[in-house]
């Protein structure tokens, strides 16, 4: 074995092309500046609260599937992206901290909320069992585990919560992962990084050839796997960034215009034809993690650009946790129970 082999960086090849574990670690140490506030995500969040809203409203039986996996997508990305700035600049990750802000982000609006909700049902107006059992799924991040208490579902208004519950659940895990593992200088992180990625994509695959078999029933509903890949799209940024830095960019950073409108394809596309849905579903969670990276590296098509930066369509993104925790309380009090 010659000197130079004997002293290639882990990951890299005698022909000097990275593998997976190898770019993972390469990527994990990269220095590229902060992400700062990306203004566009807030566009991004206004218009698509609305898909949201329509689903809700006219019960649709598809469509907001692949709009929730575009906001699970952009959390995992945020927050993991904060996660390891954070480590950059202090040397280590306050997981107190990160829950701290995060209770004070989410709380106080979700208590206002669901001590509204458990007033109208003192009085009458909401039906009384139904609203505390799901209230207390709702504040304690159960919301999935409380249907078996809940005698007539056709009262459930608050069932949206559970893409609430399932990201705090997420969030309690994969935080502690990458304070504690994932981006400590140890040889095993970069392995965990590629392994949480081939592990996402396959629950991706089992999850489509789930929906062939049985349908869209309820189970499939909780799908961490988008908030994984959320997550790892992170170390695209970085590599993208490290990569413009050195001025060599990546043979991807040009295609990544056409992320976005793919998206809005696929999302079309499934809406329209539902025998594809189980193929079209993973095929648009993984586009809509890609569409995050575009969006926060600057590769948007000019109009898409335009309507994210709508000063209008921004507020609404700013707001779109309240109108999101709040949307079904109107709604039930104008159309009456029946809704």
């Amino acid at each position: 074995m010659s000197e130079s082999e004997m002293t290639l960086p882990v990951g890299v090849a005698a022909n000097g092309r990275r593998s997976p574990v190898g770019w993972a670690a390469a990527t994990l140490h990269a220095d590229v500046p902060r992400l700062g506030h990306v203004p566009h995500f807030d566009g991004l969040r206004g218009i698509l609260v609305f898909p949201v809203l329509w689903v809700h409203y006219t019960f649709s039986d598809f469509g907001g599937q692949l709009v929730v996996d575009m906001f699970f997508a952009m959390s995992g990305y945020l927050i993991t992206t904060l996660l390891l700035e954070e480590r950059e600049r202090s040397g280590r990750i306050s997981i107190r901290a990160f829950y701290e802000r995060r209770a004070v982000r989410l709380i106080p609006e979700l208590v206002v909320c669901l001590g509204v909700q458990v007033a109208l049902a003192l009085v009458g107006v909401f039906p009384y069992r139904t609203t505390l059992v799901e209230a207390f799924g709702a504040f304690f991040y159960v919301y999935p585990l409380v249907g078996d208490f809940i005698r007539n579902a056709d009262q459930m208004r608050m069932t949206h919560y559970w893409s609430l519950t399932l990201e705090e659940w997420y969030y309690a895990l994969w935080a502690p992962m990458v304070a504690g593992l994932m981006v400590k200088t140890k040889p095993r992180a970069p392995f965990l990084w590629i392994a949480a990625i081939g592990g996402s994509l396959a629950m991706l695959v089992l999850h489509g050839l789930a929906w062939r078999s049985l349908g869209p029933v309820p189970q499939l509903g909780l799908r961490p796997e988008t908030l994984v890949l959320g997550s790892c799209a992170a170390l695209l940024r970085r590599d993208l960034l490290a990569a413009r830095g050195r001025g060599e960019p990546r043979r991807w950073d040009q295609p990544l215009y056409a992320a976005t409108p793919a998206f809005l394809a696929i999302l079309a596309a499934a809406w329209l034809i539902e025998p594809a849905r189980w193929f079209l579903w993973p095929v648009g969670m993984v586009l809509a993690c890609i569409s995050v990276v575009s969006l926060s590296c600057g590769r948007e098509i000019r109009p898409i650009e335009w309507l994210y930066t709508r000063r209008l369509v921004g507020k609404v993104g700013s707001a779109c946790y309240a109108i999101y925790i709040w949307h079904m309380v109107p709604f039930v009090l104008i159309n009456g129970e029946s809704a």
